[in-house]
């Protein structure tokens, strides 16, 4: 099985990707670096439930692709395992970025990005059955 500890380690390095990149967007929208496109409110909240379900839409497919990963033959399928739950734990933050740098709504972004969070702890439940040995 692929051990928790690096599953944890992996993740939390996502997170801590995550953070960086949404503070960094919200920096850039504070010193204005680059301008607001999309300032009316209605089509902020249309680009907020827009990512909001691509967001949420894709954690099933990349769930199932890790747990096909985990149970590859291969012996270079643990390390890409590794790398891919860091970048699904740290994509979440993609669409929160993206969001406060095309609306600037901090707020509502930060909420798109604590979808990081989510992912960090479905990958710890739905990867913990796997048959990959360390």
């Amino acid at each position: 099985m692929i051990s928790r500890k690096n599953l944890i380690f992996t993740s939390l390095i996502g997170l801590v990707g995550a953070l960086l990149l949404t503070l960094l967007s919200i920096v850039v929208v504070r010193l204005e670096w680059v301008p607001i496109i999309f300032s009316h409110y209605i089509l902020a909240y249309i680009f907020f439930g827009s990512f909001l379900i691509l967001s949420l839409a894709e954690v099933p497919l990349m769930l199932y692709a890790m747990h096909q990963i985990a149970n590859s033959k291969n012996p270079s399928a643990r390390k890409a395992l590794l790398m891919t739950n860091t970048g699904y734990v740290a994509f979440g933050a993609i669409y929160g970025a993206m969001f406060i740098v095309l609306t600037g709504y901090e707020e509502l972004g930060a909420l798109l990005a604590l979808l990081s969070v989510a992912r960090f702890v479905t990958s710890l439940i739905f990867l913990r059955n796997t048959s990959q040995q360390v």
